[in-house]
Formats: structure tokens, sequence, C-alpha cells
């Protein structure tokens, strides 16, 4: 709390008096940017669906991925690292914020999917949904490991080029998982029943 004051530039007992907390300090930062980037989202995710034409896998997930990455966008790198932090934890502080703040707009985006790729069952929409998020958690790291494994030939700072290799690869992926293709033993075999566990 005394370094974050710090960093603020005021005092630490004004700090105390508002959040008195680290936690809730904390949860009131989580709170502060998700609400921010999810009504971003949930904007244009709306305005996606009273378009005439009708909306393709692919601009489904550049609603879901531009306000966070886009360098113009309401997120940044350093949240999506909390965030991500948070997802994959297994404590309650992390599935108590993680379920208040993401799953509401995680929902909505699974519905979006089956929407505009109907054949997705509910467990595959589940699925699509997680391993795009998953996905952009790589291109969006602070940690530059894109740039050391290509030996400087990604640059996660071009948002519109990781953008766009982003969403053709995860939109691939979802269109196969609305075809079963995952689950096909053979040609002429029917599909395996597919589950969440």
């Amino acid at each position: 709390m005394r370094q974050i004051a710090k960093a603020a530039g005021i005092a630490q007992a004004l700090l105390h008096y508002h959040f008195h907390t680290k936690e809730r300090l904390y949860e009131a930062v989580f709170e502060r940017r998700s609400t921010v980037i999810n009504a971003q989202r949930r904007k244009i995710l709306n305005a996606l669906f009273t378009e005439k034409r009708s909306p393709t896998i692919e601009d489904v997930l550049k609603t879901y991925y531009e306000p966070v990455m886009s360098d113009v966008g309401v997120g940044n790198a350093a949240f999506a690292q909390m965030v991500t932090s948070l997802s994959l934890g297994g404590d309650e502080r992390a599935r108590k914020l993680i379920t208040k703040y993401y799953d509401p707009i995680a929902r909505e985006y699974i519905a979006a999917f089956r929407k505009v790729e109907p054949r997705l069952d509910d467990a595959m929409a589940v699925w699509a949904y997680l391993l795009a998020y998953g996905a952009r958690t790589h291109v969006s790291s602070v940690s530059k490991r894109a740039e050391r494994l290509s030996n400087g030939k990604c640059d996660t700072s071009d948002f519109n080029r990781s953008m766009t290799v982003l969403i053709e690869f995860v939109a691939a992926g979802i269109k196969a998982l609305s075809k079963g293709a995952p689950f096909q033993r053979d040609k002429g075999s029917r599909s395996v029943k597919t589950r969440c566990a």
C-alpha cells in the first residue's frame, strides 16, 4: 500500500481511508477496468447483431479482442495479465472475481458463438470461448515470448497484425469444432458425444 500511495502521489492514509485493505483496492482496480472493457465489448457485440448482414465468427471474435488489443482500445497488456492470472487461479479470490466480473460477458460470447455457428453444441461453445481466450493471452503477453521464439519475426506490439493472425487462427478452430472435425473417428463414422469434462 505504501508503494502504491507513493506511485500515485498521495498519502498512504488516504488510500487506507478509501479502500481499507489491499484486497479491496485490488478488487476496485479489477472492477473499474473490467467494467469499461466489457461495456465496450457488449456495445459493439450488440451493434454487430443489429446490422442487416449476418455476422461471421470472425466478426464476433473482433468485438471480443479489439477492446483489449487495439492501441486505441480501452484495455492494456498489464491488465490483461492480471485477468489471465485470476482466470487460471484456483483460489477463492480468483474464482469470486472472475465469476462476478467476467462470467456474464463470457456467457454472452458463448451465446454469440452459437448464433453464428449454430452447429456448436453447448459444450463445444464453451470450449470455443475458453480456447479463444487462451489464444489471446499469448498474443497480448508482455513477456515478448513470441519475439524470442521467432528471433524477432513476430511483433506483438503490432496490434492490427497480431489481431488478424489471432482471429484467423481461432475462427478456423471454432469452425472445425462446429463441424465436429476433431471428433470424427474416420470418414463415415458418427461424431462422438462431446462434454466439457
